[in-house]
């Protein structure tokens, strides 16, 4: 049982850290795109091309 209980609280606090620099991530992105606009592009191997661009406030999250 206590090795059950290492990996689900290690699962737990990997899940909060994604989680929160998630969270400072869009709180900083979000009053930026105000100001400024960002675009970003993204091409892998097996050719999948995706799209994100923030301007006005907005966020826009494209494949193709």
């Amino acid at each position: 049982m206590g090795v059950f209980r290492t990996i689900l609280r290690r699962t737990f606090y990997t899940a909060a850290a994604v989680s929160t620099l998630l969270l400072l991530a869009t709180l900083i992105a979000w009053p930026v795109s105000h100001y400024r606009r960002v675009d970003a592009q993204y091409v892998f191997t097996g050719g999948d091309h995706y799209s994100l661009s923030a301007g006005g406030g907005r966020v826009v999250v494209g494949n193709g």
